[in-house]
């Protein structure tokens, strides 16, 4: 695990990992506009925690690259997934 400060007290950890079974205040999921989990991460977030979180993010779709949005995580031990666009749609 690595550490770093950032301003107002917080603390920036990195750690390697499981994200699918870390307990964190949230999991950041690169995905595609439409909010189609079907590779990557993605895929391995709703293989291994279940369909509810993509269910759940594909109410908001489409979702501008640059923008995010927030869901719960479902079967994960996290409290939230961010699912933030990297690319247009699926494959892409």
């Amino acid at each position: 695990m690595k550490c770093f400060k950032l301003p107002a007290g917080r603390i920036l950890a990195i750690i390697q990992d499981d994200i699918t079974r870390v307990a964190l205040d949230a999991i950041v999921n690169p995905t595609n506009t439409l909010m189609i989990m079907s590779g990557g991460i993605a895929r391995a977030i709703k293989r291994v925690r279940g369909e509810e979180i993509e269910k759940e993010a594909m109410r908001y779709a489409p979702i501008p690259i640059g923008e995010a949005i927030v869901t719960s995580a479902g079967k994960t031990p996290s409290k939230y997934v961010i699912h933030a666009p990297t690319v247009e749609k699926p494959g892409s």
